[in-house]
């Protein structure tokens, strides 16, 4: 089942690549002008960092303790908020979780101020904090003023 499990996600992601791929231009362009609208936010995972998860012993805000970027993911994130920029999408603020993979992708990115956000903090070793932590993004996201975008 080990084996078999990766093997089914592989052909599920190649599967999801290649539909998406079909999608005409305008459909992205269309995506481009939807989050140009007030009270459209967008939601990223941070950019390439190689392995799962973390070891046992991570500390937030001690990165040589965690799963960080590599250089592809570093670059991968510049690239993002290049595209981010050159389609005229203006970012009030990125609010990212604490683990250092995600505060170095949102730097990178380089679309607007950076605020660390704990409700985005990951859920998986303790699944209880997971209704407060959706609840309080969910909060944060309504209660921006008019035009004001996150990501």
């Amino acid at each position: 089942m080990s084996i078999l499990l990766p093997n089914i996600l592989r052909i599920a992601s190649f599967l999801a690549l290649l539909i998406l791929s079909t999608l005409p231009v305008s459909a992205a362009e269309d995506a481009w002008q939807i989050w140009k609208s007030d009270g459209v936010h967008a939601l990223m995972r941070h950019a390439i960092a190689p392995g799962t998860g973390d070891p046992a012993n991570f500390t937030l805000g001690d990165c040589s303790t965690q799963r960080n970027l590599n250089e592809t993911g570093r670059e991968q994130a510049r690239n993002t908020g290049n595209v981010i920029r050159s389609k005229g999408i203006l970012i009030s603020s990125v609010m990212t979780s604490q683990w250092c993979r995600c505060v170095d992708t949102a730097r990178l990115l380089d679309v607007g101020p950076v605020a660390e956000e704990p409700a985005l903090n990951s859920f998986f070793r303790d699944r209880s904090t997971e209704p407060t932590q959706t609840r309080k993004i969910k909060q944060l996201l309504a209660g921006l003023a008019d035009g004001e975008k996150r990501l």
